[in-house]
């Protein structure tokens, strides 16, 4: 789809949503100019309900031409939480997938209000597509292509900068979903302040892979910079992005299994993308080993998004890549110890601010190729990213790897490493030119027992120009939350900034190091505080922790002396150290349940936390080992399930959900008491 088409396409969306009923329309009413969308009961908003893909965002911006407010749902929520969306917001127009239909029309009798539900034919098989879809009384389906087929009004309603744009649904991390308000003035700012950081290394014609949820803040601000660039957008199944554990059928019938063109398997192969963003669990998952699991998948190519073609999905529920660290695995034992040498010697000379092109040629060329080998920066955000595996990136995938801080309540606007300068480790980048950022002393202390104050000259050690939680102000910040107002009011200071609930530092250089969050800082019996989300940033580096099956949770309380872990195990890699040390099991969950496995696991968790200078007092005393090969879906996780947004351990953009994790193996099973034993002396 050129930009052209693009245009065309919104603008037409946007007439069949305005256009009357009679007309086949939505009937949607424009915000009035200097309204404010939460005092309004009219049918203003509309729901996206949908996965990735180039369909999402021309009806966002085919809504947002009219001075509609998009709300936005993660697919991966449920229909409760759609459910509670449009009650909140009184929607009466919901664009979903045709697979989801029947189950968003299932809503109508607790949701009076909806009226509409346009659906795309996203990922359906083609036997299914177009087929007739009867909706209850009281409710109208329009298939997506029909609205396409509207004539644009000839005068839109377009938005004033001070319209809310955007209702932005949490993933519920910190308890239920919350609708954060964005303003159209605040979307642009921060598209504005990422092409001050991006544009310096972006041109015309160059190509970003998008696979992350675009209800998530990150992808959606990440897709309109690379609009407004003039870029290309390839769509992709997050689980099919590489060509390992996948295969493609060609035009000609044969089946291809090899990453290479024409017709790779794989998404990365297929697009080679210049710019990638993901989430640190992405880029933890491409460096480990993992498990593939082989599946056909047929590809067709329907129309997509400025020039570049979509995936459809593959049956399978795991589809994943096989990580660098597999590759360098299979390596004879003379080629793995040229590439350690060779790895040490370029991850030395970017430190320096220089390269090593001679070794980039020679070694690392085939293993960026994985990526698509056209890759001029790759950006992790959604948490912080370890050094390890952030340097690791960076010298792999042949392109910097640099980090970026941001809520979606400041709209992904706050700081971001420079993509010329990405070779430090551990830093959250410079703020962006939209935005204000201060660090305001809090009452918390440091490992070390020191209070953060914004006066402070040292971290742990090391030279800092203050620290405390990080509060912002400026353009980007949301307005507050949807009909919440003691939940704004607790956000806000006196003074009008935002309150992060971070943690951070800044360095001598100008960059900000975010350290933890306020309610994710724990004191243990002694009174020092450890710092969980930091612990589980380095823990997680270890190979035997499953990034795919949910990773690991650090816990620790007031009656502890020392934290523990709950760990989701590699497999692979588990299976592997077992039978090459003589250890006897019968299934994966016996072996987890062996003193053996638990022994070498928390020994590796130990090294990887004081590789990653952890404090003593953040030393795991203990873990409980956990299989991760069950049901992904079952209502509550069991002892051998993964951790998944299905079962609730997740939230729809991976986090964990610590009370779910901690409930699911407490008084019934015994197990966390158990594990919470090991850490009092």
């Amino acid at each position: 789809m050129s930009f052209r088409e693009l245009k065309t396409k919104a603008d037409a969306f946007g007439a069949a949503l305005v256009a009357s009923r009679a007309k086949g329309g939505c009937a949607m009413k424009p915000v009035p100019k200097g309204k404010n969308v939460e005092d309004l009961t009219g049918p203003h908003t509309i729901l996206l309900f949908e996965d990735t893909c180039a369909d999402w965002m021309t009806c966002a911006l085919g809504a947002l031409s009219q001075s509609l407010v998009v709300a936005t749902s993660y697919a991966t929520l449920g229909i409760d939480a759609v459910g509670e969306a449009i009650k909140a917001s009184n929607i009466t127009t919901v664009v979903t997938n045709r697979k989801n239909v029947e189950r968003v029309a299932g809503l109508k009798k607790q949701c009076p209000t909806l009226q509409t539900i346009i659906y795309t034919e996203f990922h359906v098989e083609p036997k299914d597509q177009g087929k007739p879809i009867t909706v209850p009384k009281g409710l109208t389906a329009i298939p997506l292509e029909d609205c396409f087929a509207f004539e644009p009004t000839k005068e839109a309603a377009e938005p004033t900068p001070d319209q809310v744009a955007v209702i932005m649904y949490t993933s519920g991390s910190t308890g239920k979903p919350k609708g954060v308000l964005l303003k159209h003035e605040s979307v642009l700012a921060s598209i504005a302040g990422l092409l001050d950081v991006l544009g310096k290394a972006a041109t015309t014609g160059d190509c970003y892979l998008g696979y992350l949820p675009q209800s998530h803040i990150l992808e959606f601000c990440a897709e309109l910079t690379c609009l407004a660039l003039g870029m290309h957008i390839g769509y992709a199944d997050p689980r099919t992005l590489t060509s390992t554990g996948a295969v493609r059928e060609r035009p000609d019938g044969s089946i291809n299994q090899k990453p290479e063109w024409p017709c790779p398997p794989g998404a990365i192969q297929e697009f080679r993308p210049t710019f990638m963003a993901g989430v640190p669990k992405v880029w933890d998952i491409l460096k480990k080993a993992r498990r593939g699991v082989l599946q056909t998948s047929r590809w067709r190519r329907p129309p997509s998004l400025l020039s570049a073609r979509t995936r459809t999905r593959p049956p399978s529920d795991l589809i994943s890549a096989q990580a660098m660290e597999d590759k360098v695995a299979e390596m004879s034992p003379v080629k793995k110890f040229i590439f350690n040498v060779a790895y040490v010697g370029r991850a030395t000379a970017l430190r320096q601010h220089r390269d090593a092109p001679l070794l980039k040629a020679l070694v690392f060329k085939k293993l960026a190729k994985m990526l698509g080998g056209k890759l001029k920066a790759t950006i992790s955000g959604g948490g912080a990213i370890s050094s390890e595996v952030q340097t690791f990136a960076r010298v792999a995938f042949c392109a910097p790897a640099v980090q970026g801080y941001a809520l979606t309540e400041t709209c992904c606007s706050a700081t971001v490493q420079p993509v010329d300068d990405g070779n430090i480790d551990g830093v959250a980048g410079a703020p962006l030119t939209s935005i204000e950022i201060r660090l305001e002393s809090c009452d918390i202390t440091d490992r070390d027992g020191k209070p953060y104050r914004s006066t402070d000259t040292s971290h742990l050690g090391s030279k800092c120009c203050g620290r405390g939680e990080v509060q912002m102000r400026g353009t980007p910040v949301t307005a507050g939350y949807f009909k919440q107002p003691d939940k704004t009011a607790e956000v806000f200071t006196e003074d009008g900034w935002f309150r992060s609930g971070d943690v951070g530092v800044w360095r001598p250089d100008g960059q900000l190091q975010i350290v933890d969050r306020l309610k994710n800082l724990i004191k243990l019996k002694g009174g020092e505080y450890i710092a969980i989300e930091s612990m589980e940033k380095e823990y997680s580096t270890s190979s035997y922790v499953s990034g795919v099956n949910g990773g690991l949770m650090c816990y620790g309380d007031s009656d502890m002396d020392r934290p523990v872990a709950f760990v989701v195990a590699d497999e692979k890699k588990c299976c592997a150290w077992a039978d090459s040390n003589g250890v006897e099991y019968g299934t994966f969950a016996d072996l987890c349940a062996t003193p053996e496995m638990n022994k070498e696991v928390l020994s590796s968790l130990i090294k990887a936390g004081k590789s990653g200078k952890l404090g003593a007092n953040e030393i795991l005393a203990g873990i409980l080992l956990l299989p991760g090969t069950g049901a992904k879906d079952n209502e509550t996780p069991q002892f051998e399930d993964p951790w998944t947004p299905e079962n609730g351990a997740l939230t729809a953009s991976n986090k964990l959900q610590r009370r779910v994790i901690k409930q699911a193996y407490g008084e019934a099973t015994g197990k966390f008491e158990a594990l919470k034993a090991k850490g009092i002396r």
